[in-house]
């Protein structure tokens, strides 16, 4: 284990990036850089190649023009974030979908993508590669975190959790076409896809869980698609305990839960919870206020 600490210093590269893991070998490589500031890179800022077990800890991540933030390509690696800021001017955070086993977790941080097309994160891999019996699902684990992008979190094949996150998708419209080789959504603060092709049917493979917080943007493929689309489509397993959401979210909150929309300023905003009381603290004076899930 290597830990680099730099005392409030800042790494700026003109090269490939600014900080690079890359290692002959099967072995993983685990490190941890902390309290300062890495930039630049002509590919991207933090590049993870092999497998890396990557902690970054009060650290801010800044891309250069048109070049993302941090950049992983290797099998069963792992990404830790604790209160740091990272900004791609493309991608934020992005996993290759050559490998999988990719794991994700972040607490108290800002990740954002300036890009224009770039999710802020974007995590891929295959179905082949995420089997049970090859490198396993990639996973996403966000608490406590602000994400800002055209479309904040894409995944494939992979498995994620939100938990009091705060998810912008950026996007003026939302679109979706099939792509079996990056990403293919815009415009939805969390979505799942798949690498299928036409005229096969999209039927992204996931577990995706959002518990609190807000999200500005279409949740899941099924905001915007359907059967009449695609006739074999078929949703990933999304649930929604609470939030605050921008789409109707109706098919993700249990019938055991508690939904309800409300119109404010032209806007129609739904907010789940475990109780009507409770989501009726997100409705201001004068909304007109709908129950579509729950009692009193």
């Amino acid at each position: 284990s290597i830990t680099l600490d730099l005392n409030g210093h800042k790494i700026t590269s003109s090269g490939q990036s600014a900080l690079c893991i890359y290692y002959e070998g099967n072995d993983t490589v685990a490190a941890t850089v902390k309290n300062g500031t890495l930039s630049g890179g002509t590919l991207c800022t933090v590049w993870a190649y092999n497998t890396a077990d990557l902690t970054l800890e009060n650290v801010t991540v800044i891309s250069a023009e048109d070049c993302g933030g941090i950049y992983d390509y290797g099998t069963k690696s792992s990404l830790t974030l604790n209160n740091c800021n990272i900004t791609g001017d493309y991608f934020a955070i992005y996993h290759n979908g050559s490998t999988a086993g990719f794991t994700l977790t972040a607490e108290n941080s800002t990740i954002t993508s300036n890009s224009d097309s770039a999710c802020a994160i974007y995590v891929s891999g295959s179905k082949a590669n995420t089997a049970e019996d090859a490198d396993g699902m990639n996973a996403i684990i966000l608490v406590s975190c602000t994400v800002i992008g055209p479309t904040g979190i894409e995944g494939k094949y992979t498995n994620m959790k939100f938990t009091n996150c705060d998810i912008t998708a950026t996007a003026e419209q939302s679109s979706f076409e099939q792509y079996n080789n990056g990403s293919s959504a815009l415009g939805f603060a969390v979505v799942s896809t798949d690498n299928s092709m036409s005229p096969a049917s999209p039927a992204p493979s996931a577990t995706i869980t959002i518990d609190g917080g807000i999200y500005e943007g279409l949740v899941g493929l099924s905001n915007l698609i359907s059967t009449d689309d695609y006739e074999d489509f078929r949703e990933a397993d999304i649930t929604v305990a609470s939030g605050t959401f921008s789409s109707d979210i109706s098919d993700y909150v249990p019938d055991n839960s508690t939904l309800i929309s409300y119109a404010h300023d032209g806007t129609t905003v739904y907010v789940a919870g475990s109780s009507i009381n409770g989501v009726l603290e997100n409705a201001r004076d004068g909304d007109v206020v709908a129950v579509l899930k729950g009692s009193s």
